[in-house]
């Protein structure tokens, strides 16, 4: 019961009335002159109520109403068969409903007749399809602006505890005390500060390549605000194609490396000439061959034989091209994107690479790391646009391979202390840097050889290969100079010994093939990029040749990532 010094003042037929929602209790010592008239009374009475029965009660609510008028009375009667069990209980609803009721006169219970619709706005999903997203929450803004939304994202997210670390994670980085971050993770600061930063590394978000796959993942946990422009159509984009320039083996294939001009154009072209034996071993890898249209007259020397090959164009050393068909089986071997082995066959995060080096992506250091060049990629995914100028499109993607390099303080063993640079490639070392089997250790402060600080690119560059349309590879083979000042140290290629490992990586739509080698990048007394970024066309011609195998690392070999419906178009 409300008494009357505690009733709220409410609207009622645009008057403005005291109202009173009454039990019928107190009145049956009153006579009806005594109860209070100004009041807009509301009864609410079960008939199986056992201590008040309606029967017994129902002549003082007659009294209220004859009291204050049958146009000021309301009243709501309900029968309970099981009073004795349940009580009211199983009423509240409708109680509450009819109070609402009388004090708004809204009947709240009964669905309204029309409702409004839903904000409504085409978008995009993460497929590439064309939709109308129909907000279930909507905020009015004060203006039209779909700046709004922008700046009160906050407004329809449920607290995230990744988003919150990789927030605190830019800031940090904004503010340049990422280094003092890693030095809290490797124990060089107080025991609260290490505390307080691996809580927050835990946080952050894992970039495992098996995440990173999709690349809403960056915007869902904060590290990029949208995708890059064409980015769907690119992957629906073939791999191989006429024009695209291949790696080859083939027994015809010269191995010999003359001096003079003229000749480096040579180097690794076909060479009829030459004896072939029928070893496997004397097939040489050349990167003198391009996917051209299948042959269909008899006069060719490809022929469709009706299998599914690819024909290719070879350059010889003649000047002329010779046309060949090769199975796309030897043509993925030799140019798909490779994949590390796992070390646990179930764990898809922990992975191994050369020199018995293990990268684990739920490692604390390595998901800092990897934020760290999420955070450094946002320009070149802001500016990268598969579906526009095709050189602008190259040089954002090449941008974004020396944009990973540079976040990882590494060097090699042709510098010292203070990062000098040796004479003539010799080596050293520089007892400061970390030089073991933790990839997210050398990322921070790390020394090693060719195929460490490539094992370690590799790592730290393969979750990032989906977003900017990059295939990557790891390749080893015969280096022709021991350093990038140096003459060649040799007059023909093998393919074994094994002496210098570096990465491969093709780019699409473009199907460009360039090289990535830090060991010679290292090697240049003002490192400027040119190794991260060459084309296969002038590495292989001046510096380095392919074997061609498929990396073993810790006795598991590097497996050959999946094909799709779409990656030939040949």
């Amino acid at each position: 019961m409300l008494n009357p010094d505690s009733t709220q003042i409410a609207q009622k037929n645009a008057i403005s009335l005291r109202l009173w929602c009454v039990s019928l209790a107190p009145f049956h010592t009153h006579e009806p002159e005594h109860y209070p008239l100004h009041y807009y009374p509301h009864v609410n009475r079960c008939q199986q109520d056992q201590l008040h029965p309606w029967s017994v009660w129902k002549k003082h609510a007659r009294c209220i109403q004859q009291a204050v008028g049958p146009s000021r009375y309301s009243e709501f009667v309900f029968s309970a068969t099981k009073w004795a069990k349940f009580g009211w209980t199983k009423h509240v609803p409708v109680i509450e409903a009819n109070i609402v009721d009388f004090l708004t006169g809204a009947n709240y219970a009964k669905p309204p007749a029309t409702v409004h619709h839903r904000l409504e706005k085409n978008v995009c999903t993460t497929d590439g399809r064309s939709v109308v997203r129909k907000a279930n929450l909507v905020v009015q803004p004060d203006s039209e602006s779909d700046d709004f939304y922008a700046q009160n994202d906050h407004l329809f997210r449920a607290p995230d505890p990744i988003r919150d670390a990789v927030r605190t994670f830019k800031d940090r980085a904004a503010a340049r005390q990422i280094h003092a971050l890693y030095a809290a993770l490797l124990g060089r600061s107080t025991a609260g500060d290490k505390q307080q930063v691996i809580k927050l590394c835990c946080q952050l978000p894992l970039l495992a390549p098996r995440m990173t796959a999709n690349v809403q993942y960056f915007i869902d946990v904060g590290l990029w605000d949208s995708l890059p422009q064409g980015w769907h159509n690119m992957l629906q984009t073939p791999r191989y194609f006429p024009g695209k320039r291949i790696l080859v083996s083939h027994p015809h294939v010269s191995p010999l490396l003359r001096s003079g001009a003229a000749a480096r154009e040579q180097v690794l072209a076909v060479d009829k000439s030459l004896p072939v034996d029928a070893a496997p071993s004397t097939a040489f890898v050349t990167f003198r061959a391009t996917i051209c249209e299948p042959a269909r007259n008899a006069g060719d020397e490809c022929v469709d034989t009706g299998q599914r090959g690819v024909s290719v164009a070879l350059e010889s050393t003649d000047g002329t091209v010779q046309t060949t068909q090769i199975s796309r089986k030897r043509v993925l071997s030799l140019n798909h994107p490779h994949e590390l082995p796992r070390i646990h066959e179930d764990d898809d995060d922990d992975v191994w690479l050369e020199d018995a080096i293990r990268c684990n992506y739920t490692d604390t250091l390595v998901r800092a790391k990897l934020c760290e060049i999420a955070t450094a990629l946002e320009g070149c995914i802001q500016r990268l646009d598969f579906g526009g100028d095709a050189a602008e499109c190259i040089a954002t993607q090449l941008q974004a391979v020396v944009c990973v390099r540079s976040c990882l303080d590494m060097t090699t063993f042709q510098r010292g202390p203070h990062d000098k640079l040796t004479t003539n490639g010799q080596h050293t070392r520089d007892s400061s840097r970390y030089y073991g089997d933790n990839v997210g250790r050398f990322a921070v402060h790390g020394q090693g050889h060719c195929h460490t600080v490539s094992s370690v690119m590799f790592a730290f560059l393969r979750p990032f290969c989906t977003a900017l349309g990059i295939d990557l590879r790891y390749r080893g083979g015969m280096s022709f100079r021991p350093s990038p000042t140096k003459g060649a140290c040799c007059d023909r290629v093998r393919n074994s010994p094994e002496t210098h490992q570096w990465l491969e990586y093709t780019l699409r739509p473009s199907g460009r093939v360039f090289v990535c080698d830090l060991y010679y990048e290292d090697g240049l007394k003002r490192p400027d990029g040119s190794f991260l970024t060459m084309p296969i066309e002038q590495y292989y011609r001046d510096f380095a040749y392919p074997h061609g195998r498929l990396p073993v690392f810790s006795q598991k070999s590097v497996t050959l990532q999946r094909t799709t419906d779409t990656d030939f178009a040949c």
